[in-house]
């Protein structure tokens, strides 16, 4: 990596776990860093030089810090809607960014990532967008149920709905709305198959894949969550030309220069079709799968694009597997997690990040609040990581503070789910 800017201050918005190693990163890097985030003990804060508790969503805000801690940049690496704000700022402060505010739109719009998809020749899915119910229902009136219906501006899963049956739009409608603060929502039929996220970078112009992960979820009364990742993916690897030139597409469709790359797909075990992309790293752990596959540091290749130094992307093959397994429990309030240091000392799991303290509510308005955990797998192939996994889900478990068990012990990948190279399934299973 190049040596020559560091040093100075960092601005990073919105403290969530995946963005507590890109600290540590600008940390090693000679940088400090100031971490802007409303929340009182977001996970990020501690690996921070400095938590200012305010929110990152408030450019007026963040223009203000960054100006008083003379920033360097500032980053929202890992999500989309706060990354708007932060290439906002860094133009009102004539700072250094990824791309500018207008693509910044255009890679966290849900309606226009489908349009560029569908101008570029990427096949995808029939969708409509609308701000109200009556132009949503008859903009659909001939598509094929299920649907996906989803804020055009969501975060995660926050507001996702998949719907059988028109009787059920007029609720999803409603709940992806609340959900969207543009006020717009966005519905498109659902593709089966199996789901597929693949992180690439693009450096001078020039996309390069780095690695596809399959990706897994299920229904739950509060939508679709997503409960494990395999990496890397033997599909992404077996289209990696195709999936390259299809980023490549909307890499010069919007002039993007320098940037971390992600996109999603359904695949059937040969076809192929995109459903969102976006200009920043993957969220979660794929940073750490990434480099323990590939050798590729995604992160360091970031803090590298914000300074406009376009990084060497250097791919290698591995053999090895990781499965990430995120946790969910029942609604309650959280108490502890039994059975991790065991784990960790049989070498079953080779990490554990804990989300929840002790008194922590879970409530269903906001599925995310249900992941209490994520477990870092790792192995010599599939069949490895998914024993490991058995024995993990069948020693741990979760309690509230009345001493309730409220882990959802079945909600992990099984032999039955994963995929093997052949075949077609749902991509959603019921828990």
């Amino acid at each position: 990596m190049v040596d020559a800017f560091q040093g100075g201050s960092v601005v990073v918005l919105c403290g969530i776990a995946a963005h507590t190693e890109f600290i540590r990163c600008l940390k090693r890097r000679g940088f400090s860093t100031i971490l802007v985030d409303y929340l009182e003990h977001p996970p990020a804060a501690d690996a921070a030089d400095l938590h200012i508790q305010e929110s990152a969503f408030d450019l007026e805000t963040v223009i203000r810090i960054a100006r008083q801690h003379h920033a360097k940049f500032i980053a929202a690496p890992c999500i989309d809607q706060v990354n708007i704000i932060a290439c906002k700022a860094s133009e009102a402060l004539g700072l250094s960014c990824l791309y500018s505010s207008e693509i910044a739109l255009k890679v966290t719009d849900k309606y226009e990532m489908k349009k560029i998809m569908h101008r570029v020749g990427i096949p995808t899915a029939r969708f409509a967008r609308a701000r109200e119910k009556g132009s949503l229902e008859r903009d659909v009136g001939g598509f094929r149920y299920p649907l996906i219906v989803k804020p055009i501006d969501g975060f995660a899963s926050a507001g996702v709905s998949k719907i059988d049956a028109p009787c059920e739009l007029a609720q999803a409608f409603d709940c992806a709305l609340a959900a969207s603060s543009r006020g717009e929502v966005i519905a498109e039929e659902f593709l089966s198959g199996y789901e597929l996220s693949v992180y690439a970078f693009i450096s001078n112009g020039r996309a390069r894949v780095v690695m596809g992960a399959d990706r897994y979820t299920y229904i739950s009364d509060a939508g679709i969550r997503c409960y494990a990742t395999l990496a890397p993916s033997m599909i992404a690897s077996r289209q990696i030309e195709r999936i390259e030139g299809m980023v490549q597409d909307i890499a010069d469709e919007l002039a993007i220069r320098d940037s971390p790359f992600f996109i999603q797909f359904f695949h059937d075990g040969d076809s192929l079709w995109a459903t969102e992309f976006a200009g920043r790293m993957g969220g979660g752990f794929s940073y750490f799968t990434t480099l323990r596959n590939t050798g590729f540091d995604l992160m360091n290749a970031t803090i590298d694009a914000y300074l406009g130094i376009p990084p060497n992307v250097t791919v290698a093959s591995s053999r090895n597997v990781s499965l990430i397994e995120i946790l969910y429990s029942d609604y309650g309030v959280f108490d502890r997690l039994d059975g991790v240091k065991e784990l960790i000392d049989e070498g079953v799991v080779d990490e554990f990040f804990l989300y929840k303290n002790s008194g922590d509510e879970i409530t269903p308005e906001k599925p995310a609040r249900a992941r209490i955990a994520t477990a870092v797998i790792n192995g010599n192939d599939m069949e490895d990581v998914l024993k490991k996994a058995e024995v993990m889900m069948g020693r741990l478990e979760a309690y509230d503070v009345h001493g309730k068990e409220i882990l959802l012990k079945d909600v992990y990948l099984k032999r039955s789910n994963a995929f093997c190279g052949t075949g077609n399934i749902s991509h959603v299973a019921k828990a």
